[in-house]
């Protein structure tokens, strides 16, 4: 007769690993760049925002913010990020970055699936979120500014300026 031993520990382990938490790995890929807006609720304004993400060597994440204020005012914010919690859907992301006196220091909080990432932020004097998606409609508009930008350098090191 057979021993039924080596099939009791196989099922064993496999019902280990299924409910095991910790061994639930995301399917979650926010690396790239997502394009959508930025409202701050405290203030009443919003505008455009392209949102890269990146993965360090270390397991930490870096999320740089590109957008305008008042529709011409450029802005880049560069927060590095710390996975707080993975499920199979979803990840959560946190992080702060110091914006100067005028608007203190940010707390971010993220929740990313494969489909869009909300940023919810907070200061001592302003509070909002960010909502991107993937996709192409702000990639023109970077590209329009990055040709800008590279004309004006290239015209100020033609002028010597």
């Amino acid at each position: 007769m057979k021993s039924k031993k080596p099939i009791t520990c196989s099922l064993l382990l496999a019902i280990t690993v299924l409910m095991c938490p910790e061994t639930i790995q995301a399917d979650v890929d926010i690396i790239g760049e997502w394009n959508g807006k930025w409202v701050s609720e405290a203030r009443g304004q919003s505008g455009p925002l392209v949102a890269t993400f990146s993965k360090n060597d270390n397991g930490t994440f870096q999320a740089v913010f590109e957008g305008r204020f008042f529709k011409i005012f450029p802005f880049r914010f560069v927060v590095p990020l710390i996975l707080k919690e993975q499920k199979s859907e979803s990840i959560t992301l946190t992080g702060k970055m110091n914006a100067g006196d005028l608007f203190g220091t940010f707390q971010y909080t993220i929740l990313a699936t494969n489909e869009i990432v909300e940023v919810k932020s907070h200061s001592e004097r302003d509070h909002g979120v960010f909502r991107v998606t993937r996709g192409e409609p702000m990639a023109k508009e970077k590209e329009k500014r990055r040709k800008k930008r590279r004309r004006e350098e290239a015209k100020v090191f033609r002028h010597g300026n």
